[in-house]
């Protein structure tokens, strides 16, 4: 029973396809420089994004950095778009807001009527976390920031060292402005925390975000993964995200790929998805990347 609560391919096969999730594109023009180790496998991550600039950082439950391609990109930060869904997630479980997966929020469509780019996903259902989380559903996360509040989102956040911590003046969009910040390094660090709990949260909360955050599994790989994508407007350049862990039994590694193109439909979800498996096959970390389809994306073995 549903509880109820009230109002990521190669350079020569790369297709530049348009994204579902809207944020600001804006980046932090400061950068946090790394506390982790050197990385031990040199990537060309051009050679997978066709030259667009991007940064991929895998690091393993040691801390032992395995790549950290792009650079310096990997120390600056950006909006975390949907990436955010991961901690928002968190902290709703933990102050009690969400009961378990199946809690619902309805969609407040006075505070955020339709837009006409949403997909049809947005609106063909009530969404629970479950189904919020995998089709990136804004207005439920939106609404979920609201009912957690601002001096436990602010709590969480500084419990967590999330980027720089910053909510500004809305609390039910500064993931998605602009005001919140985070880098590729960062993301990683938060993520390691999540995973070995010391970010402080329950270990009923980590199972059930950790559950959520599944994407797909290949033999006895599992890649559990949370996009974000945003900007592409006005002459901004857009951000896409990819971020999560790769499993192969109790085998684990931490990843932050984030890519920028001019707008939103050169990076879109599906590409990126190709251009983190061929990456992440590339280090051994994936199933053999044999061929491409017709639409570019690269299949596994």
């Amino acid at each position: 029973m549903k509880s109820v609560l009230q109002p990521p391919v190669l350079a020569a096969i790369v297709l530049l396809l348009q994204t579902l999730v809207a944020c600001s594109p804006s980046s932090g023009t400061g950068t946090r420089t790394t506390d982790l180790p050197v990385a031990t496998v040199p990537l060309d991550i051009g050679a997978y994004t066709g030259g667009l600039p991007a940064c991929l950082l895998v690091a393993d439950a040691t801390g032992r950095v395995v790549t950290r391609a792009g650079g310096e990109r990997c120390a600056q930060r950006f909006s975390p778009c949907s990436t955010f869904k991961i901690p928002n997630s968190l902290i709703g479980l933990e102050t009690g807001v969400l009961t378990d997966a199946t809690t619902v929020i309805p969609w407040d469509q006075d505070r955020y009527p339709q837009q006409a780019w949403w997909p049809p996903a947005w609106t063909e259902r009530v969404h629970d976390l479950r189904s919020a989380f995998a089709n990136s559903f804004v207005p439920f996360y939106r609404a979920l920031a609201l009912r957690i509040g601002r001096e436990a989102m602010e709590r969480h956040l500084k419990r967590f060292g999330y980027g720089n911590q910053a909510i500004g003046a809305g609390l039910d969009s500064f993931w998605l402005d602009g005001t919140l910040q985070i880098s590729a390094d960062e993301q990683v660090r938060f993520l390691r925390d999540f995973h070995s709990g010391r970010l402080g949260i329950s270990a009923r909360s980590t199972a059930i975000v950790r559950e959520i955050l599944v994407h797909e599994r290949s033999g006895e790989y599992v890649l559990r993964a949370k996009t974000g994508t945003g900007g592409g407007e006005e002459g901004k350049p857009a951000i896409g995200w990819i971020v999560g862990t790769v499993e192969r039994g109790t085998d684990v590694h931490f990843y932050a790929f984030n890519v920028s193109a001019p707008t939103t439909a050169a990076i879109e979800r599906q590409w990126r998805f190709g251009v983190l498996r061929a990456m992440l096959s590339k280090l051994g970390l994936w199933p053999r990347i044999e061929k491409a389809d017709n639409s570019g994306i690269l299949h596994g073995s």
